[in-house]
């Protein structure tokens, strides 16, 4: 049984903190980048398409009055520009 001291716990609880916070950076930069392309989307239009590539792209080709294969062309550029 391998035993962790309580500094070594500290330690992981951190770094887990950490990359949380980046996780959570990139979710909010990415959102940042699709509103400024796609300014009428909101919150709830993230929260109601969950991540999903296709929902979001259904989502801005009403908004926006473009077509699905437009809006997730789109899509797909903001992504690759921000990685």
């Amino acid at each position: 049984m391998i035993q962790t001291s309580s500094n070594n716990k500290q330690q992981l609880s951190v770094k887990t903190q950490i990359k949380s916070l980046h996780i959570k950076m990139g979710v909010e930069e990415a959102r940042a980048a699709l509103r400024s392309e796609f300014p009428k989307l909101d919150a709830e239009d993230f929260k109601n398409a969950a991540g999903n590539r296709d929902a979001l792209a259904k989502t801005v080709a009403e908004k926006m009055g473009i077509s699905e294969a437009d809006a997730k062309a789109k899509i797909d550029e903001i992504f690759a520009a921000n990685q």
